[in-house]
């Protein structure tokens, strides 16, 4: 397209440029002696030029004067712009410094919230009563709550911290009736003999306005009152004491729902008892702690409040401020009604020294802004209220703009026009300059990310498609060659059987040879989005393609309850590229394979519409259509979230597929035909007719051989750590959880572990998920945890489940397993020990990695 348009650009530029376009001043041959008439003409020619001279004289003129028009017009637009700019930047920066001052408010009350928490769980000890007989002597200890000792000390420490300003903090316990006496008992010996402050104490009281103020009054028997048992400061708050919060149905329902929910609570606002500012109202932010169980919340016990000034919430929420402003605060949580008015403070900015006024309570409506003052109004989500911030600036000064203006529109014309050049100019340049290095800059990242990108993608697919298949059959190779190695174990008693056992190996080396190759062309895969050399030679469907990926995908540990299903003609060759299009067929029935529970999982290869096509099928779960368009994108960091693994292993798929000029799709339309399973049908469309069968014989024969020759492992298994000698008996009895997506290592690794500690009860588990769940009705004594595991749904990665599992107070001994070296990242999650993947299968190393892994916890002595 670019050469093209050069290319008319350029015939355009030659076409102008023609010397055919433009005439050629004619000259006579002939000489003529000027005549009469002639004198005349040249006369009326200098006339005319004359007059063609003064014509551009004048345009000049005019264009002069045009200029320093324009130049005295651009001066004053420049002038006019920049005072609307800085009218709207002020606007702007008003706009924002009010949404930061209501984001202070927010965060002043969530602050508090915090100061609830820490003093509820500072006080809380158990959400169980003691023994009766405790009751009798400490009943702190017996509801499980700290003394009011404690409690004096983390007031003190909560006052020593300026920046929080309250009234009084309190803890309130639940408490039933029949413990009623023996706390009013405790406490009023606490106030007369250990205090003796003088208070008259007259147990759990019950709070009633009237038309004459506030009247305290003893409690009246219930089932069970919330009374404020602990108070802090003392003094001038001793009409709080044993004040029961459950008193009236206003506070009871806001209890009820805290208790419940565990969530935190703000009082509307309120006078204050000791409060001296007749405009000051009062809040209460009530905290219920933190649920002990999600899975099984009850409710709270306990209860600590932070009563706090609305005049030292806006005095914190407005610490900082530089210009004058006013602030007011609305509650409008009732809806029905007008906000209320919480507080409102004008704060101003003198020599740099601020000063508050509290103001007196006004409607919202009728907030006061004075001419030309800017107002902002937000709507704040604090605790269980909506508040409203109202920020209101002073009015505005005049800075003399008018006068600037003029000023400016007086600049000599001429100037003003080269200063506005040369501010263009310059100001080209530097943008010219700074586009040039932003670019080169962002070039440079890019590159840089591109690289990191594809060496992630690299290590993710050797990790993803390769580490798995050949840890499951370096597994099955050992057992298999520890028995036939064995006379003690390895009966063979007849060629059926040996012949048995022959297959067995021969298909673990098939699978070993297929990974050798991936590893020989893992460099290729790498490049393949352009450099990737794709080499076509006839392939036989059938016997080179899909009966080896059933056998590696049989050997894999396919269920009982799937059935591996092979539907190809005979002598189905094609042009197709042998290695690419196995490992294609082979990445999507290992996704299959993952999900699949009952039914099938078919491999299917025919000729449609004169091309060869492959499809595989299963009886799986299916994918969610929302997230088919997702198939053949790279997984980044948490591996696969659909049903069918589709994680790199497609996106490599579809790479390849499109390398080989081949299609790649999922059947939308697809049905397995099983009940309550929907199935996954993925078709290759090569392309490729069928070819006939002679003539390349020779070739698959010499392919055959040239496969067969390679070796069967080119690089050796690292274990976790060197062998060392097992001087320590393994426990008989255990009780193991394995937690890997990979249904052959789980069952090698049971296997592996019957054999060196055969009275060990081991279970598994495909996700983190899943472990959760287990973990919830039993205890096990050590767990293995892998790193990267699908799930259908959103799944764990190991670091985050053994986060999980701590954090539910599992003491279990876990140890992660990985390929990639994650040793650091699974003790910083609280795992005790890490192996490497894969795991050796053999007695001796096994018993030492057992080893060392329970040495961790000192469960070996």
């Amino acid at each position: 397209m670019k050469q093209r348009m050069s290319k008319s650009r350029h015939t355009e530029e030659s076409a102008l440029s023609s010397p055919h376009d433009i005439e050629a001043p004619c000259a006579s041959s002939e000489s003529a002696k000027p005549t009469a008439s002639e004198d005349e003409d040249e006369d009326e020619n200098d006339c005319s030029a004359s007059s063609t001279k003064s014509r551009q004289s004048l345009s000049h003129h005019v264009f002069t004067i045009v200029i320093l028009m324009l130049g005295a017009a651009a001066s004053a637009a420049f002038m006019s712009v920049g005072i609307v700019s800085s009218n709207q930047e002020d606007k702007e920066q008003f706009h924002h410094e009010a949404e930061e001052l209501c984001h202070s408010v927010e965060s002043a009350i969530a602050e508090y919230e915090v100061m609830g928490l820490w003093a509820h769980q500072a006080c809380f000890r158990s959400a169980k009563r003691g023994p009766l007989d405790l009751m009798q002597t400490d009943i702190a200890a017996y509801l499980g709550m700290c003394s009011r000792e404690e409690w004096h000390n983390l007031y003190v420490h909560l006052a020593s911290r300026s920046e929080f300003k309250f009234q009084a903090v309190q803890f309130l316990p639940k408490i039933y009736h029949f413990e009623r006496a023996e706390l009013e008992r405790q406490s009023r010996d606490y106030f007369v003999n250990e205090i003796q402050h003088e208070l008259n104490y007259t147990g759990i009281t019950h709070p009633i306005r009237g038309p004459d103020g506030l009247t305290i009054k003893p409690r009246e028997n219930s089932s069970f009152y919330w009374p404020v048992h602990y108070v802090e400061p003392l003094v001038s708050n001793e009409v709080a004491v044993e004040l029961d919060g459950y008193a009236d149905a206003e506070r009871a329902t806001r209890i009820d729902r805290i208790t419940s929910t565990f969530q935190p609570s703000l009082s509307k606002g309120i006078r204050l008892v000791q409060e001296t500012d007749p405009h000051a109202k009062g809040l209460i932010l009530r905290h219920p702690g933190v649920a002990e169980s999600i899975l099984k919340p009850v409710e709270a016990t306990f209860i600590s409040q932070i009563v706090l000034r609305v005049p030292d919430l806006l005095n914190r929420a407005t610490d900082g401020i530089v210009v004058d402003k006013s602030v007011y605060l609305y509650d409008s949580t009732e809806s029905d009604a007008d906000p209320d008015p919480l507080g409102a403070v004008r704060v101003q900015v003198i020599d740099n020294d601020t000063i508050r006024d509290n103001l007196p309570p006004v409607a919202f409506s009728e907030i006061p802004r004075p001419r030309s003052s800017k107002m902002v109004v937000e709507d704040i989500e604090v605790a269980d209220r909506h508040w409203i911030c109202a920020i209101v600036s002073p009015p505005k000064q005049d800075s003399g703009t008018i006068l600037f203006i003029a000023l400016g529109g007086a600049i000599i014309m001429l100037a003003t026009i080269l200063l506005a050049v040369w501010f263009q100019t310059h100001m080209t340049r530097v943008a010219k300059i700074s586009e040039l290095r932003s670019q080169a800059e962002e070039e440079k990242a890019a590159s840089a990310q591109r690289q990191v990108i594809k060496e992630r993608e690299m290590n993710e697919f050797l990790s993803h498609e390769v580490r798995n298949p050949l840890a499951s059959s370096i597994s099955a190779l050992s057992f298999v060659t520890a028995t036939v190695n064995d006379s003690s174990e390895c009966h063979i008693p007849n060629n059926e059987t040996r012949s048995t056992v022959q297959e067995d190996l021969r298909v673990m080396s098939a699978s070993l040879q297929f990974i050798n190759e991936l590893l020989r062309n893992m460099l290729d895969i790498h490049r393949s989005a352009s450099h990737m050399q794709i080499v076509l030679s006839p392939t036989d469907i059938l016997h080179d393609i899909l009966e080896p990926v059933a056998s590696i995908l049989f050997m894999r540990g396919a269920s009982s309850a799937v059935q591996v299903q092979v539907e190809c003609p005979k002598d189905l060759v094609c042009e197709a590229d042998r290695m690419r299009l196995k490992q294609i067929v082979l990445n999507l029935s290992s996704n299959a394979a993952k999900f699949v529970q009952k039914g099938y999982i078919r491999l299917v290869a025919r000729t449609v519409n004169g091309s060869v096509e492959i499809s595989v099928e299963d009886s799986g779960p299916g994918i969610p259509e929302s997230k088919r368009h997702q198939l053949f994108q790279k997984f980044q960091q948490s591996l696969d979230e659909l049903n069918q693994g589709t994680g790199i292993g497609l996106a490599v798929c579809k790479n390849l597929s499109d390398l080989m000029g081949a299609e790649i799709c999922l059947d939308d339309a697809f049905d397995s035909g099983v009940e309550g399973c929907l199935g996954t049908r993925f078709v290759i469309r090569l392309n490729q007719p069928a070819i006939s069968v002679e003539g390349t014989l020779r070739t698959n024969q010499a392919t055959q051989e040239s496969q067969e020759r390679s070796p069967l492992v080119e690089s050796s298994v690292v274990f976790s750590s060197s062998p060392e000698p097992a001087s320590m008996s393994l426990p008989v009895s255990l009780s193991v959880l394995f937690v890997d997506d990979d249904t052959v290592l789980r069952r090698m690794f049971t296997r592996a572990l019957k054999r060196v500690c055969p009275g060990w009860d081991v279970s598994d588990a495909s996700n983190g998920e899943t472990a959760l769940r287990l973990t919830e009705t039993r205890d096990y004594d050590v767990i293995f945890m892998d790193q990267y595991m699908a799930s259908i749904e959103k799944q764990l990665l190991g670091t985050e489940t053994v986060r999980a599992l701590r954090s539910r107070g599992v003491k279990s001994v876990i140890c992660g397993l990985s390929a990639n070296d994650m040793e650091q990242q699974f003790k910083e999650a609280g795992a005790d020990a890490f192996l490497f993947k894969p795991f050796p299968c053999e007695k001796e190393a096994l018993s030492v990695e057992l080893t060392r892994v329970l040495k961790t916890r000192g469960m070996l002595c």
